[in-house]
Formats: C-alpha cells, structure tokens, sequence
C-alpha cells in the first residue's frame, strides 16, 4: 500500500502501547521507524538518515525528550519536531521550545486526527525549510560564480589562485564532512574579492615572486578583511563573511564563534596556505611537511587531511589545444598571456563561458596564440 507522504518519521517513546497507537493511527500515511528509548532514537539519526519529523515523549528513562531532541536539532537541523506529553507544566514547555525547537505539542492521549494533522503540518514544514535551502543554495552559488567569473575577467590577477584554492577547500570539506558542503564552497569563491582593491604592482610583484614591501604585504594580509566586510552585508551570508574573516586570523584558538564557522574557517585558512606552497613548486609532502607545525588544534586536524586532497595538476597531464577545443570546465595549465603580455586568465582558473568568448575574441583579433595551454588526463593528450 502507498502511503500519502513519500517522507521518513522517527517515533520515540519508552511505552510500547504509545509506539503501537502511533503505527496504527499512521498506517498508510507515512514511514515510520520506531525507537523505545532516547538513546536507540540518536542511533536512528545517527544511522538511517534524514526525517521529515521526529516525535518524542517527554518522559523517558535516562535521557528525556528535552535532552532528546536538543541533540536531534544539532544532527537533524531541518526536521520538524513533535513533543507528547502528559505534563502541563509550563516551565517543561518552555525549555522544549528553547532547547529543542519544538514544532508543536501534543498532549497523551491524543486521537488518530490530531496525530496525522500534526504529523502531515510537520512534514509541510520540513518541505519548507528544504526547499527554502534548495533554492537559496542554488541561487546563491549562481550569482557568485557569475560575479567570479567577471571579476576574473577584469581582474585575473587577483583571481590567479581561486578555482585552486575553491578546489582545495571542497575536498577537504568533503574529507572532514563538513556541512553544509556549499556554504564553505561559497567562503572560498568570495575570499578573493578582497583582492580588486589592490594596486597591479602588487600582483606583479608577488607573482614574479619579488618582495613586497611591509605596507604591500599589510595590504595583501588585510584584503580577506575586506572581502568579509564587503560579503557581510549580503543577508544569510553572515557565516560565509565570518569564515572568511577568521581564515586571515594568525589562529584559532580562543575564538568565540559556532563550530560550524570555527571548522570552515580553518578549513579555508589551511587551503590557502597550502594552495600559496605548492604554487611555489613545492610538491604535495613537501608543502604538508611546511604547514605541520602550524597554530591551532583545528588547524592541525585539516592538515591531516590535506593527505587525501588531489590537485588537477597532480593527475593531469599539460597539452595545448586549439581555442575552437577548449571547452567549459577545462583547467588552464599556464598563464594565459596575449602577444603583448596582457594577462586574460591564470594558471589553474577554470574554463568558464565568458572567459572562453574573451580569448575567442582576443584570437579574432589575432593577440592570441591559436594553441593554448590546458590540463587533461593523460588519455586525452591524443585530441
């Protein structure tokens, strides 16, 4: 039998008779896995996945359902929670709604109409906030890569090590699981705007690798600053501007500030660390080697990680293509330079649309060599 919500609810209840009214009242309503303590529900969503709901008593054994479902927010942010309780007591409704954002209340016994009314506004909650994220995740993410992608354009300089440094952090939220996976994607692509407030001498200068005077290096250290004061004011984008911000910090260590954003942003201090050696020429161990004496317990733990980061240019091959052959999402494999040495993109910067139409251009013009330099796998040298 189909049921009428495709979506997965957790029932929690320590008296087996509750957990058996819920299964019938919900039969064919929705999926259901049942829990008979607090601690066998955390395995639950520890285990088997997201929930659209999750239903607590209040009173159990051991862990309560306050406790309970405090802890289900940290490991299920997005599901609906649903308290039963027997108790009327104010002071219990309130530190479930404060601790465990508790969705809503329902009071035992409870009949079958209640329950599925309360279940189904749940899920309807749960598809909100779901969609809300869906939709706020994509659209953020297209907006910044259109900016990057200009300012690439009018800026290549400051943008030379940004798909590498966007690249680094990925994996290395993938390897430590942080989450969400896109907001620190976003800290890494905007890290750089900072960047366009510099003067040219001093990206020629780093680039040939010449040394910058104490005021350049001053101003090159603060333009993550910059970036972040710039990125705060955008709204929901709070937590991407504190990453950034604290990612320029010397450590740490001490700092007041969510686990989530205190992760990120030594996630994407130690992928720009580590993207500035191996830019240097430095190989893959040798670069971990220099970074494994670095400040910070959270620091150190992502330099451990940095073993499993794979940079394109350690498993792909050089080769120069014709511009006709280059396609969207290709990797530069030098600078690329027009016949009278204006830089129209950097090494390791992605090939995107409006950079492919700018070096189309630039050939038309005939500034532009015809073969350009692009990082492949080694099979597809042949093209």
């Amino acid at each position: 039998m189909n049921n009428k919500y495709r979506e997965k609810i957790l029932c929690i209840d320590d008296e087996q008779s509750v957990l058996n009214s819920i299964k019938r009242a919900l039969r064919g309503f929705c999926e259901i896995e049942f829990a008979d303590n607090a601690e066998r529900g955390l395995e639950y969503l520890k285990n088997s996945g997201s929930y659209a709901v999750i239903v607590s008593d209040m009173k159990m054994p051991g862990m309560d359902g306050v406790t309970l479902l405090a802890k289900s927010k940290e490991m299920a942010p997005d599901s609906s929670r649903i308290m039963l309780t027997g108790d009327s007591d104010q002071s219990t409704a309130i530190n479930a709604l404060n601790e465990g954002d508790v969705f809503r209340f329902l009071k035992k016994p409870f009949d079958n109409k209640h329950l599925q009314n309360a279940i189904a506004s749940g899920i309807r909650q749960y598809r909100s906030v779901i969609a809300e994220k869906d939709l706020l995740q994509r659209t953020v993410h297209g907006s910044v890569q259109a900016l990057v992608d200009i300012l690439s354009m009018a800026n290549p300089g400051a943008f030379r090590m940004s798909g590498r440094l966007k690249e680094i952090t990925s994996q290395i939220g993938q390897i430590q699981s942080f989450e969400p996976p896109w907001l620190l994607e976003l800290a890494a692509m905007l890290a750089p705007i900072g960047y366009v407030t510099l003067p040219d001498e001093i990206w020629h200068n780093r680039n040939q690798r010449e040394t910058l005077k104490n005021e350049e290096r001053e101003r090159l250290d603060n333009a993550w600053k910059i970036s972040s004061q710039i990125i705060s004011r955008i709204p929901r984008m709070e937590s991407v501007a504190k990453i950034i911000e604290l990612a320029s910090e010397p450590s740490l260590d001490g700092a007041e500030e969510s686990a989530m954003v205190l992760k990120g942003a030594a996630a994407l201090k130690i992928a720009n660390g580590y993207s500035l050696l191996r830019k240097t020429g430095m190989t893959k161990a040798e670069a971990i080697a220099d970074l494994a004496n670095v400040e910070g317990q959270l620091e150190s733990e992502v330099v451990i990680a940095l073993s499993s980061v794979d940079l394109p240019e350690d498993q792909l091959v050089l080769v120069n293509l014709p511009i006709d052959k280059i396609e969207e999402g290709m990797i530069f494999g030098d600078d690329i330079l027009t016949t009278d040495r204006l830089l129209l993109a950097p090494s390791g910067l992605k090939v995107s649309q409006p950079i492919l139409q700018k070096l189309r251009a630039f050939r038309r013009e005939k500034r532009l060599s015809s073969n350009l330099p692009i990082l492949q796998p080694e099979k597809a040298q042949a093209v």
